[in-house]
C-alpha cells in the first residue's frame, strides 16, 4: 500500500504543507487529511482506491442516507479540519466497480472524498473517477472553493458528483461533472441549515437529477444561487426543489440554465415524509418552500421510449410521466412564491388518450421523483397546492400534439401568466 498517510502525518506534525503525489499509481485505503495539508497530484499521479474493504474503517461520524444505510467510509476523509486543500492534474480513482450490487460490502461501500466538520478548503483541478458511492460528499463544512475539477463517475449505484450537506459559504465553478447519479445536490442531513450557496459555469450529464436541493432536507436551506450551468443530459430531470423531511428552503435563485437530452426541466415538491439522518434528531414536521425563481432557462425535453421502472415500486411508469413541470405541495404546506420567468421549453407531448393522465395521488410521504405522479392532466405545467406562482415571458413548445391542457393548477391561490406563448 501507499506511504501518502505517512507522508500527511509528517508534513502536519511539522506543522503543514505540500504533500506531493508523484505520477504513478499509487493503491490505497483511506487517506486522513490533518490541519493545514494540501494534497497535490502532479500530472500522471493516480490514488488508486483498495478493492478490499477493511481498508475503508467506518469512522464515529457516520449518517444514514435517504436509503436507510450507513455512511461514512471513504478513499479521501477529513473529519474537524482546516486549510485544507486537494490540486493539482492527476486522477483519485475509487474502482467503484468492486463493490457493485453483487458483492456482499454493496452497502459498505466508500465515498471517494468526504469531508465533513472542515473549514477553509479547496479542490482543484483534479479528477474524481469511478467512486463506489458519493463522489465528492461535503458535510457540514465552511468556506468551500471548488474549482475546475473533473468527475466521471458511473461505475456504481449512488454516484452522485458534488454533495453539499449541511454547509455553509460554499462556491463550485468550472467543473465537468459525468455522474450516474445527482450532479451537483444541495441537501441537509443535518440540523444545521445549508445556506450561502453559489455553483457556476458548470457542464453536467447525468443520469438522475442535474441540478437539485434534496432529496435529503432535515435542515434549512437558504441563499442558494446556481446559474450559468450547461446540462447535456439528465435522465431525472433537470431542476429539481424538494423539501421531503422538514426543511424550510427560502432564497432561491437558478439563472441561465440551458438543457438537452432532459426529462422533467423542473420540479418543486413539498412533502411530509420527515426521514431522520442524525443520531438523536427529533422528527420534524412539513416544512416550507418559498422565495424560489427560476429564470433564463431553456430546455428540450427528450424521454425515453419505452416504459421505465419505478425505482421504489417496482412497477412500470409511462414515459410520459417524466415530461413536465411540476410545483406541487400538500394540501396542508402549501408551496410559497414560486416565479418562473423568461423561459423557454419544448416539451415531449404525445398524448392521444384523455384517459391516459389523471388526477394523481396526494403520496406526501413517497420518495419525491418527477415519474411520481404519473401522467398529470398538464402537457407543459402542473400546479398543485401552493399560493403565488407567477410564469412571465414563457415561451412553450410540444414536439408532438397533446390532448392535455398545457397548464393545469389545482388549489393555487394565485396563477399569474404574463406574456407566455402555450400550445393550442
Amino acid at each position: 500500500m501507499s506511504d501518502i498517510q505517512s507522508m500527511i502525518d509528517k508534513t502536519a506534525a511539522a506543522g503543514g504543507g505540500v504533500v506531493n503525489v508523484p505520477s504513478g499509481k499509487h493503491l490505497c485505503g483511506t487517506l486522513v487529511l490533518k490541519n493545514n495539508i494540501t494534497l497535490h497530484l502532479e500530472n500522471g499521479a493516480e490514488i488508486s482506491g483498495s478493492e478490499d474493504i477493511a481498508d475503508y474503517p467506518l469512522p464515529e461520524n457516520y449518517f444514514i442516507d435517504a436509503m436507510g444505510e450507513p455512511r461514512g467510509r471513504a478513499l479521501i476523509l477529513g473529519d474537524g479540519v482546516e486549510n485544507i486543500a486537494i490540486t493539482g492534474e492527476g486522477v483519485i480513482n475509487g474502482n467503484g466497480g468492486a463493490f457493485k450490487a453483487d458483492s456482499p460490502d454493496h452497502a459498505k461501500r466508500p465515498f471517494l472524498v468526504r469531508l465533513l466538520n472542515c473549514r477553509n478548503v479547496k479542490l482543484s483541478g483534479v479528477t474524481l473517477k469511478d467512486a463506489a458511492a458519493w463522489t465528492c460528499h461535503l458535510q457540514c463544512c465552511t468556506n468551500v472553493e471548488i474549482t475546475g475539477i473533473k468527475i466521471d463517475s458511473r461505475v456504481n449505484n449512488n454516484n452522485d458528483g458534488i454533495d453539499v450537506d449541511s454547509c455553509s459559504k460554499v462556491k463550485i465553478s468550472g467543473c465537468d461533472i459525468q455522474s450516474g447519479d445527482d450532479g451537483i445536490c444541495i441537501k441537509s442531513t443535518q440540523p444545521r441549515p445549508c445556506e450561502d450557496i453559489e455553483a457556476f459555469n458548470c457542464r453536467i450529464s447525468t443520469e438522475c437529477g442535474a441540478l437539485k436541493l434534496g432529496t435529503e432536507s432535515y435542515g434549512d436551506m437558504r441563499n442558494i444561487y446556481l446559474h450559468d450551468c450547461e446540462i447535456t443530459r439528465a435522465g431525472l430531470g433537470s431542476i429539481k426543489i424538494l423539501s421531503s423531511d422538514g426543511a424550510n428552503i427560502s432564497n432561491v435563485t437558478i439563472s441561465g440554465i440551458t438543457s438537452t437530452d432532459t426529462t422533467g426541466p423542473v420540479m418543486i415538491r413539498l412533502g411530509d415524509r420527515c426521514n431522520i439522518y442524525a443520531k438523536g434528531a427529533p422528527k420534524r414536521q412539513a416544512g416550507s418552500i418559498k422565495n424560489i425563481v427560476i429564470e433564463k432557462m431553456s430546455a428540450e425535453v427528450a424521454i425515453p421510449d419505452e416504459p421505465i421502472t419505478h425505482h421504489w415500486t417496482k412497477e412500470k411508469v409511462s414515459p410520459l410521466s417524466l415530461s413536465g413541470i411540476l410545483v406541487c405541495g400538500i394540501p396542508e404546506a402549501k408551496i410559497e412564491s414560486v416565479t418562473l420567468k423568461d423561459i423557454k421549453v419544448k416539451f415531449h407531448g404525445g398524448l392521444d388518450n384523455p384517459a391516459g393522465a389523471s388526477v394523481p395521488d396526494e403520496q406526501p410521504a413517497a420518495y419525491p421523483e418527477i415519474h411520481h405522479f404519473g401522467v398529470t392532466p398538464a402537457c407543459c405545467a402542473y400546479l398543485r397546492h401552493a399560493g403565488k406562482v407567477t410564469i412571465k415571458n414563457a415561451e412553450f413548445t410540444l414536439s408532438n400534439p397533446d390532448v392535455r391542457r398545457p397548464v393545469v393548477q389545482d388549489d393555487v391561490d394565485c396563477l399569474e401568466l404574463e406574456n407566455c406563448a402555450l400550445p393550442e
